[in-house]
């Protein structure tokens, strides 16, 4: 998805300080979300989008939810920008991470959490395995596709793999829900208690434990099962 960010003065801005807020909405963000996070004298305000659905830039679409949002709009009182940064945020399963003498990690391998997009501790586990990999090549004088598909694809994949296809896994339900769909589900989720299970799980990038809970859940199958469909 490509996105789009920019930061304001905090001013007198209407928003609660270490509280990121998130919007959805396939008119400001389709198949992603917009972001309003309070950084001390600063805040940041982005978003991202793709698909299908996709009708404009993301800088269009981020101009458009500063003019328009209902309640953003409201929050963000200062005129002048900062600073102004845009990109892609990988949010497809991750990608064959080697080839001979060559070793990939993070946003690169799209070793990324494709539900929210974040990669900083995914791509640093991955780096960090990858440097282990390069010196043990380094030692031993191979540097073939093989002995890194060995010590670093499969080793990498064994302590995330599972949990970044979890993560895709759900990037493709919140892509097939609508407005309507995604409001249903927060409703549902304070309904069945999610908010307390997540206070449980404070690792957000390893969530195979906190989706095994969730899924006990009754509506919460339900939802899926309605989207899926």
């Amino acid at each position: 998805v490509g996105a789009a960010q920019i930061e304001v003065e905090a001013g007198n801005a209407d928003l609660e300080e270490d509280i990121a807020e998130v919007y959805f909405s396939r008119k400001f963000a389709p198949n992603f979300y917009a972001w309003v996070l309070p950084k001390g004298h600063v805040i940041e305000v982005g978003l991202a989008c793709g698909g299908k659905e996709q009708r404009a830039t993301p800088r269009e679409y981020l101009e458009l939810f500063l003019r328009k949002h209902e309640v953003a709009r409201k929050k963000i009182k200062a005129k002048s920008i900062l600073e102004y940064n845009t990109g892609a945020i990988p949010v497809s399963k991750p990608v064959k991470s080697y080839a001979e003498r060559l070793l990939i990690a993070g946003d690169a391998a799209s070793q990324v959490k494709a539900s929210t997009g974040g990669g900083v501790i995914t791509g640093s586990i991955c780096a960090r395995i990858a440097a282990e990999a390069a010196c043990r090549a380094i030692d031993e004088n191979n540097f073939s596709a093989n002995f890194f598909k060995e010590n670093y694809e499969k080793v990498w994949k064994k302590a995330i793999g599972k949990e970044l296809l979890l993560h895709a896994y759900l990037r493709k339900l919140f892509n097939a829900a609508g407005d309507r769909s995604i409001d249903m589900l927060f409703k549902i989720a304070i309904s069945e208690g999610i908010p307390e299970i997540m206070s449980r799980y404070d690792n957000t990038d390893i969530i195979s434990g906190f989706l095994k809970e969730v899924f006990t859940k009754r509506k919460i199958i339900g939802w899926v099962k309605s989207i899926a469909r």
